[in-house]
């Protein structure tokens, strides 16, 4: 803002110098023809490209800038000729510095207009005029509300209207997107997608991320009382995880457990599973894993563990999508001016910190 206000102030400061040339050139006029010397009338239309081309000439012979003269003036009185050319001099210096502020004026504007435009908002909207934004729920506290017509906020929810409010985006609405199909590639009907996906290589390959916006580790939600502070503890445990995440494949992977693990289409189902006893533990994200004990979706649930995995959330948009560059900048924005570390104090409470990590 101040920045645009110190160039608005320096092109208004061009254009009085250049009216107050206007008025002096008028009165070098009336010397001028009251000694005999011939110069063009004047013009209120006058632009900054004409009087250069009275004044200034492209190159004389001599390569160099020279003052238009009319063929007849030397026939003409030369009594203040002298003085006459120096002025011009003055004045062709004078009109060069004002021609060259006003045309960056011109070309600043220009620019500010091309860079409103670029951050006016994004291309190939669903929707004109609404950023439509799709994910499933219940996902708390990264989405707050039991519907997609009654969000009433979470860290995502407010992520999601900060970018639409950043790009002149007036409206913002919520979509169902299947995480499971989502991150195997299935296209959503949405502008942008904030799940709580983390960014892997494989999933790179069929949807477009944007850049990262939060951290996570993988927490294990078990039953208050229960007991994981080794690998060999985490073997012996009965698993179960939403299906396509990156939870499922660190079971797979890196515990290998006695049992085979339990896979869920949704997370509700995993915590149904487990209020049920039908499993011991869910390996999910640390934040959402603690969200949903502190929205108390798991009946004495507790987040008793977790592994350091060092992942980083993106948002989703369909491969191929115009609208990552100013996506990427909008969050790296955000992040920079601590807008998602003000979002991570005010939704969650527990720092995922906190949790005892398994080495």
């Amino acid at each position: 803002m101040a920045a645009d206000l110190a160039s608005s102030s320096s092109c208004q400061a061009a254009y009085d110098v250049l009216e107050v040339w206007r008025g002096q050139a008028a009165d070098v006029r009336g010397r001028a023809l009251d000694s005999g010397h011939f110069l063009p009338e004047e013009r209120p239309d006058e632009t900054v490209a004409e009087l250069l081309s009275f004044w200034i000439a492209p190159e004389g012979d001599g390569k160099g800038v020279m003052v238009h003269r009319h063929s007849n003036a030397q026939d003409r009185g030369g009594g203040d000729m002298g003085a006459l050319t120096r002025f011009r001099g003055a004045l062709v210096i004078l009109v060069t510095a004002v021609a060259l502020v006003v045309a960056g004026c011109g070309g600043g504007n220009n620019q500010s207009s091309s860079g409103q435009q670029a951050s006016s908002g994004l291309k190939d909207l669903v929707t004109s005029g609404t950023l439509t934004v799709g994910t499933e729920l219940p996902a708390p506290p990264f989405w707050i509300g039991k519907d997609y017509d009654s969000i009433t906020g979470g860290y995502e929810v407010d992520l999601a209207k900060e970018i639409a409010k950043r790009l002149n985006i007036a409206n913002v609405k919520y979509v169902e997107m299947p995480f499971a199909g989502l991150v195997a590639g299935q296209r959503c009907k949405c502008d942008i997608d904030f799940s709580q996906v983390t960014i892997t290589s494989d999933r790179a390959k069929v949807v477009q991320f944007t850049v990262p916006y939060f951290d996570a580790n993988q927490g294990i939600l078990a039953k208050k009382g229960t007991t994981v502070s080794s690998m060999a503890d985490a073997k012996k445990l009965r698993w179960g995880a939403q299906t396509n995440t990156t939870g499922a494949a660190y079971i797979a992977d890196n515990i290998k457990p006695s049992s085979e693990p339990k896979l869920y289409n949704t997370t509700v189902d995993a915590f149904t599973a487990l209020n049920a006893g039908q499993i011991d533990a869910v390996l999910l994200d640390t934040p959402i894993v603690l969200g949903a004990v502190k929205a108390g979706q798991i009946k004495d649930g507790a987040v008793v563990a977790q592994f350091k995995t060092g992942e980083q959330y993106g948002a989703v948009l369909n491969k191929g999508s115009p609208n990552v560059a100013a996506i990427n900048q909008v969050i790296n924005s955000l992040k920079s001016e601590g807008f998602t570390d003000q979002l991570f104090k005010k939704y969650f409470g527990a720092d995922p910190t906190s949790v005892p990590f398994i080495s």
